[in-house]
């Protein structure tokens, strides 16, 4: 069985990653996957958006974390067109300074989904 591609959509709020990733999946018979649908983590992120830099990096750490196991037994069965990975949470952290040694924390499993 051969496995089903990953296609990472990134963008600013409003760029049209979901109304993108929801039609191509529509069209080629993928499937469109939101980072936080369903997510475990998802109701304490209003504390974390406010937290410290680093203490939000290690929340959206955890996002990806639980959701790179979930994209990969979706793919199983078609492509998935998965809104904001952990592409976005080093951009974002990047941007409001957080230093390069936290980002050694990101397992490289998660950069070649």
């Amino acid at each position: 069985m051969s496995e089903h591609r990953v296609f990472a959509l990134e963008g600013i709020d409003g760029s049209g990653k979901t109304t993108s990733g929801k039609l191509v999946a529509e069209q080629t018979g993928g499937r469109y996957f939101y980072n936080m649908d369903g997510h475990p983590l998802k109701s304490m992120r209003p504390v974390f958006d406010t937290a410290p830099t680093d203490v939000r990096f290690l929340y959206y750490l955890a996002v990806p974390l639980v959701n790179f196991f979930r994209v990969e037994r979706m793919r199983k069965y078609s492509d998935v067109f998965f809104d904001r990975t952990v592409a976005s949470t080093v951009a974002y952290h990047k941007a409001y300074g957080l230093d390069d040694r936290w980002f050694n924390l990101i397992p490289a499993f998660l950069y070649n989904q």
